[in-house]
């Protein structure tokens, strides 16, 4: 198994244990938005769920790659649109933990345009 593929794995797993503290607490987050909730309680897991699936299917399938780097785009473009309003005043909260939460979605988009361009292995063993 590749570098790639384990490191990918990895990020998928600790997104995904992130993305469900998110959507437990996501619920009780400060402020009255509700795009702010949705983006915790859904965009994020959904994402996470699409790393993983990109991340552990095998063999590789380029369409569920795509898909999941779109949903981890769009998230990782979300959480930077929630840190700016909160920076401008429009909502409540700290503008650092959005921003800081949009780490984890863009490095795993990263990730999966390194899988799309990465060979695909003859076996699930390569």
């Amino acid at each position: 198994m590749s570098k790639l593929r384990v490191s990918t794995q990895v990020v998928a797993v600790v997104y995904g244990l992130l993305a469900a503290l998110l959507a437990m607490v996501g619920s009780f987050a400060d402020g009255d938005d509700a795009g702010a909730r949705f983006l915790i309680t859904l965009l994020h897991p959904t994402s996470a769920v699409g790393l993983l699936a990109a991340a552990f299917v095998v063999p590789v399938r380029k369409p569920l790659i795509i898909v999941a780097g779109a949903l981890l785009f769009a998230t990782a473009l979300g959480d930077l649109y929630v840190a700016g309003r909160i920076a401008a005043g429009a909502i409540q909260g700290d503008w650092e933990i959005p921003a800081l939460l949009a780490a984890l979605p863009a490095g795993g988009f990263l990730l999966s345009l390194a899988l799309l361009k990465a060979p695909v292995p003859a076996s699930p063993d390569d």
